[in-house]
């Protein structure tokens, strides 16, 4: 009874959408369905795998690739189920049109309570064909891998259907996709129907919220990207009842699945931790925020060297402070790209002797209520997202003049470390170095409980510029607590002490190209110089230990 109240629901969904203002843009060559699988945590954090299907209509000049239940099979069978239904709440599989309007890539999605739609020129994904061979559900294919919007993909194409198409918004090799997996998201052929099936455009209905697809992609990272979403998916709604009336939803409500469904779209009363298809998009106007004014910072680790004796790290960094935005990273190279000051010695041989250190740049609230980080194992770079970290604050009555600032007390906790904090709220801007944030200040003196770590004040400059986001090409995206895992367990082991490549094997090692370097005058030793693998990436011959900042 359940399934058919279910079904008569979605018909009706169905009827009234034919009833909209939908024309039809192409016609299908073909329709590929695709089992997609994910692999995740529930709301208890416990592991799970999420399962739909992706059904994907390949016409000459667009194609659409959606979820099972926004497709009706030659058949007529109607497969909005209610499983179906569950899974794609739970997997946030939106309908993309590639090629429509022409050169661009439309996405919707359903946002409660809103339909969004977001569009952007159609990206070019830059494929690396291998040698590699597979036969995958019986065709023979080849394999081409890429880092497309901090999501690295393996993907298994056939030329025995000459089509650049795929699921998703996965494109541009010379053969259907049969095959794609990244670490958390699996696409494989299910089935290929040779029909001729109408490809219809976006509904033109009133209430579709339009936007520019970077502005799309940061609100659902917002949303779905909160840690309290897999425990309440309707967390940001505050008075859902008034939310449904204003919106003038009914709602079907069955429970024993988990299920609500509010105007035809179902809601969850839990869902699973949210895995992104994709992290970045080209930022709107080319840049995520406008500078106002650049924080600067001795950030000094107190260590030993190999010998056991103590020692100093001590590096410059620079936070590029902008109206919702925060980005941190060595001071001379922020000096030289951000603000144009590639002329200045001082800055060239500062960045220079920093390079050792193989810095990363975090950049806090982008996109919005998030942290990106673009960090490094030498030889490899890794990109990775996470929420806004809460350090719970604790405020004190405690005062201190740091730098000419009045500043007051804060004592928070933070991947395993605790941090004493000073901020100024003549500085009214919630951020600080690294990942540091949240205070009612801009934090301007910060030390961890072990006193390992300081960052102290070194000077505030008014400077305005654009603050570009660093392209994610290059870069191996990895969840967050993997990267702190593996970056602990080589940097943290003996042996980098005593030899700071042990991880490297010898053969990798040659084939990396590495020029000895270093910035000028007479030739120094060979310990002396820098090992240089690119720009921004050197091999150390000396370190000291390795103190991680993030102990989990």
């Amino acid at each position: 009874m359940m399934k058919k109240i279910l079904m008569t629901m979605m018909a009706f969904t169905l009827t009234i959408a034919t009833q909209g203002q939908t024309e039809m843009v192409d016609t299908a060559q073909f329709v590929a369905v695709y089992d997609y699988e994910l692999k995740t945590v529930d709301d208890e954090s416990k592991p799970v795998t999420d399962r739909m299907q992706v059904v994907v209509q390949v016409g000459r000049t667009v194609t659409k690739s959606m979820p099972c239940s926004g497709y009706r099979l030659a058949d007529g069978k109607d497969v909005a189920d209610l499983k179906a239904a569950n899974q794609e709440a739970l997997m946030h599989m939106p309908t993309v049109w590639t090629g429509l309007p022409e050169g661009q890539t439309t996405v919707r999605e359903f946002i409660f309570p809103h339909e969004f739609e977001g569009n952007e020129p159609t990206p070019d994904i830059r494929w690396t064909l291998t040698e590699d061979t597979l036969t995958v559900v019986g065709y023979p294919c080849r394999q081409g891998v890429a880092t497309w919007r901090g999501v690295a993909w393996t993907a298994w194409y056939t030329e025995d259907i000459p089509s650049s198409a795929g699921p998703w918004r996965l494109r541009g090799l010379p053969g259907l996709i049969v095959r794609a997996e990244s670490e958390a998201h699996t696409f494989v052929l299910a089935e290929l129907r040779r029909e001729a099936s109408p490809i219809a455009a976006p509904e033109q209905g009133p209430d579709v919220q339009r936007m520019a697809y970077a502005k799309l992609l940061s609100h659902r990272s917002e949303v779905f990207g909160n840690r309290q979403y897999p425990t309440n998916p309707l967390y940001y709604i505050p008075d859902l009842s008034d939310c449904l009336g204003s919106n003038g939803m009914s709602v079907t409500v069955f429970s024993s699945e988990g299920l609500v469904f509010a105007g035809g779209h179902p809601l969850l009363t839990k869902a699973h931790a949210y895995q992104p298809l994709e992290l970045i998009a080209q930022a709107v106007d080319g840049c995520p925020d406008q500078s106002q004014l650049v924080v600067v910072y001795d950030f000094v680790t107190n260590t030993t060297d190999k010998d056991g004796r103590a020692a100093k790290d001590s590096v410059r960094l620079a936070v590029v402070v902008g109206s919702h935005t925060a980005k941190c990273m060595e001071f001379n190279r922020t000096m030289m790209e951000d603000f144009g000051e590639t002329g200045n010695r001082d800055y060239q041989l500062g960045e220079w002797d920093a390079r050792k250190y193989n810095l990363p740049v975090i950049y806090v609230g982008w996109p919005e209520g998030m942290v990106s980080a673009f960090d490094k194992i030498v030889p490899n770079r890794y990109f990775y997202t996470e929420p806004l970290p809460d350090f719970h604050w604790q405020l004190a009555d405690d005062t201190l003049t740091v730098g000419g600032y009045l500043c007051r007390k804060a004592v928070g906790r933070y991947a395993g470390r605790t941090w004493t904090a000073w901020y100024a709220e003549d500085v009214a801007v919630p951020y600080g170095p690294w990942k540091l944030r949240g205070l009612p200040g801009m934090i301007l003196r910060t030390e961890d409980a072990d006193g390992i770590f300081h960052f102290d004040f070194a000077g505030l400059i008014g400077r305005s510029a654009k603050m570009t986001y660093m392209d994610v090409g290059g870069y191996t995206t990895m969840k967050r607590d993997k990267f702190i895992r593996q970056r602990n367990k080589l940097l943290c082991n003996k042996r980098y002490v005593q030899n700071p490549r042990y991880y490297i094997p010898d053969g990798a090692y040659d084939h990396l190209n590495i020029v000895e370097m270093w910035p000028g005058g007479p030739e120094p030793a060979a310990e002396d110089k820098l090992s240089v693998v690119a720009t921004d990436m050197i091999i150390p011959k000396k370190v000291n230990v390795y103190q991680p900042l993030e102990l989990r």
